[in-house]
């Protein structure tokens, strides 16, 4: 399952943080945030969601955001070739499959967020 897949990640992975959207008890977005110490890259390793809930993916982003902020770091990911769009709209730089967002901009972003 896709939770399932997310905590295995981040159970196996040091320097990660797990988040979890959930809806009536039931898990319907999980992320993992692969954020080492020694680096000024976080990268968002995994990142998926049921598709039952409209907003699931923004809410769960959103969490990603203030947490990378907090630490003033870069963001990249590499994306799913079906999500690069839903990525870009995010404020991701596309290149490929792959993303990148500057620390200024994780900044800029998380003071918008509540």
């Amino acid at each position: 399952s896709m939770a399932g897949q997310a905590v295995q990640y981040f159970r196996d992975n040091p320097n990660t943080s797990l988040f979890l959207v959930e809806k009536d008890g039931q898990v319907i977005g999980a992320a993992v945030l692969k954020m080492p110490p020694d680096n000024d890259k976080a990268e968002l390793v995994y990142a998926g969601s049921t598709a039952t809930v409209k907003g699931t993916g923004s809410a769960m982003f959103a969490d990603v955001i203030k947490t990378v902020a907090t630490a003033d770091k870069r963001l990249f990911l590499k994306s799913v070739d079906d999500a690069s769009d839903f990525w870009k709209s995010m404020g991701f730089n596309m290149v490929g499959s792959f993303g990148t967002m500057g620390a200024k901009k994780v900044s800029e972003m998380a003071k918008d967020l509540p």
